[in-house]
């Protein structure tokens, strides 16, 4: 179940890529930094301009809240679990999620109730709960990230190279531009594209409609896979 919750700048200096190429793209950010600036010729009387240039990269980012088949009760009801991830969880990028006896995932622990829970147990004891049934690692940092550098042209650029060199040229910069960052945009969402929809191959797993774990590690390049 998709997470309808989720807003356009969830990770404070990105931007969220589902909200500019579709749901295709859930869990891609586009971020700006800057890198230096560059002197360049506007073509007029040796006139020139100063533009920033900047890094563009685009990483995946789990998500702020998974959804998950959990279970089903005894009226035939399909149960749902809920993770809530933290900024610094999303961005260090690995998740675990066990799998329980009857065949279904279950939400991790975490280190501060472990503690809590199993502070008496026996080191032998507590060897074997970690060891117990499998567990399905998401290793999200291994996904595939793609960037470029190009010039970050603001409006108030435009505008002063209109007072400097007039409207053609003013207009003629501004068609180059758009033009080129419109086809460096197309070339990342064509590799983001040809990349495995990691995302819905994570889900479909959690609701156990993929299950053959082989498969799962192989469509993924092992980003997704079974452990212990």
């Amino acid at each position: 179940m998709e997470n309808t919750t989720e807003y356009l700048e969830d990770i404070p200096g990105a931007d969220h890529m589902k909200f500019v190429w579709g749901d295709r793209f859930r869990g891609w950010y586009q971020t700006m930094k800057f890198d230096r600036t560059e002197l360049v010729s506007l073509e007029v009387k040796d006139l020139t301009y100063q533009l920033k240039v900047c890094t563009y990269e685009f990483k995946f980012i789990m998500p702020p809240r998974i959804e998950f088949l959990k279970g089903i009760d005894a009226d035939g009801k399909i149960l749902y679990g809920i993770i809530d991830y933290s900024q610094a969880e999303r961005l260090l990028g690995v998740f675990r999620y066990p799998l329980s006896e009857d065949g279904f995932f279950v939400s991790p622990i975490s280190i501060e109730n472990f503690e809590k829970k199993f502070i008496n147990l026996s080191v032998e004891d507590m060897q074997k709960l970690v060891s117990k049934g499998k567990v399905l690692t998401f290793e999200a940092f291994r996904t595939p990230y793609f960037g470029f550098q190009y010039f970050n042209m603001m409006e108030n650029d435009l505008n002063e190279i209109t007072i400097l060199a007039g409207d053609s040229v003013s207009n003629s910069i501004r068609g180059t531009y758009e033009k080129e960052m419109a086809d460096r945009m197309s070339t990342v969402k064509g590799k983001i594209e040809s990349l495995p929809n990691i995302l819905l191959i994570l889900q479909n797993t959690l609701d156990r409609k993929y299950k053959n774990e082989k498969e799962i590690s192989e469509m993924t390049d092992n980003i997704i896979h079974f452990g212990i």
